[in-house]
């Protein structure tokens, strides 16, 4: 009689190969009718899978640019040093900016603000009273996104641009009233509200 024994670090590591390679026969199988489908010569257009087309951001990086400026003179004229933020509808950065003189968190603030925005598509002002009605809520998803938090504080808007939700802008380094009428100022730069 031959006995072999298997200790438990040896038998994971044979459910785990066995699992993967189940795994991998399973998928690489196709459903019959999709390769049915690729293999016929008469496809109609229902017949074939497309991806639909990368979209843009909606905003280029000249228009990004010309709402920092914007944004920076409206500042300026204030004589507040603030920063600046303007993300995709992804919470991506497209361009950002920070004064002479703005305190280094401020960018992260503005950032944040605007991460907030574009993930509701709502201004960060009505998000400040969303956090006012509920902080147990805000306090749960502070902390999501890429490396920015969402911060319900005013000081943000988001980007619309034939009624779709592109990004949205946000500023930090005055008083929040003053943040949101420089984003304005910005918006207000391309033509936007």
């Amino acid at each position: 009689m031959l006995v072999i024994r298997i200790g438990p670090r040896s038998l994971a590591l044979l459910g785990m190969v066995l699992a993967l390679a189940v795994g991998l026969a399973i998928g690489s199988l196709r459903p019959v009718e999709l390769v049915s489908a690729a293999t016929r010569t008469n496809t109609t257009a229902s017949d074939v899978l497309f991806s639909p087309a990368p979209q843009g951001s909606g905003v280029n990086l000249d228009q990004a640019t010309r709402m920092i400026q914007a944004a920076m003179a409206d500042a300026r004229s204030k004589n507040y040093s603030m920063s600046f933020v303007i993300l995709d509808a992804g919470g991506h950065v497209l361009a950002s900016a920070r004064m002479d003189g703005a305190r280094p968190n401020t960018i992260e603030f503005a950032r944040g603000k605007a991460y907030a925005s574009a993930m509701t598509g709502r201004p960060s002002a009505a998000l400040q009273e969303s956090y006012a009605a509920n902080p147990a809520l805000w306090g749960n998803v502070a902390t999501l996104g890429y490396g920015a938090p969402m911060l319900p504080s005013r000081g943000a808007m988001p980007i619309m641009v034939n009624g779709a939700l592109v990004g949205a802008m946000g500023a930090s380094g005055g008083p929040s009233e003053e943040d949101e009428n420089a984003v304005r100022a910005g918006l207000a730069a391309i033509g936007l509200e």
